[in-house]
């Protein structure tokens, strides 16, 4: 019997194209050996244990790594936002099965949806693009100077991008003097 912890994560197969999943495989009669495949799409470490009645466990390590970098995360960016003012925003590469891809040291041009005007505010190398992901990651400060509902910021490199989710901007509240009352 075949089985992995943690569980579920890393499936195997009786075959090396990966299609059909077993939990167990047999030996031929004259072999003390039998191979199995697995295909990860989850980032991490993982042990395989095969067991047989009578015999010891054999467990082995096995380390799934993440694919090149595909595409990019924000987290999330509170809502509303006040117009011209920075506020904080954080951008994770991210491969296609969405695992963390700390390899990347690359930058990414910022624009704004619908169109507008938006900004890197601070960890820039200009105006409009991020200084370079350090382990994957860039976290910086943005600021939106036009009022909307529903906008989203985007992060672009190449053929790569990624779309925060919605959030608003508001004007900035104005603050009226004092009065000052007579006593």
């Amino acid at each position: 019997s075949l089985a992995t912890d943690p569980p579920r994560i890393l499936p195997l197969y009786a075959d090396g194209s990966c299609t059909q999943a077993v939990t167990s495989i047999g030996f031929s009669p004259s072999s003390d050996t039998a191979s199995f495949y697995f295909r990860g799409t989850t980032a991490a470490t993982l042990d395989v244990t095969a067991s047989v009645t009578g015999w010891l466990s054999a467990t082995q390590s096995e380390t799934v790594n993440p694919a090149p970098t595909a595409g990019f995360t924000w987290d999330v960016i509170r809502s509303p936002q006040s117009k011209g003012l920075a506020f904080p925003a954080t951008l994770r590469a991210r491969d296609v099965y969405g695992n963390a891809t700390p390899t990347f040291v690359g930058t990414a041009a910022l624009t704004l949806s619908p169109t507008g005007s938006a900004g890197c505010a601070s960890a820039c190398s200009d105006g409009t693009t991020t200084q370079p992901f350090v382990a994957g990651v860039w976290a910086g400060s943005v600021q939106v100077d036009s009022v909307g509902l529903g906008r989203r910021l985007m992060a672009t490199t190449g053929a790569m991008s990624g779309t925060s989710h919605l959030f608003d901007v508001a004007e900035l509240p104005t603050r009226s003097p004092p009065s000052l009352r007579p006593r």
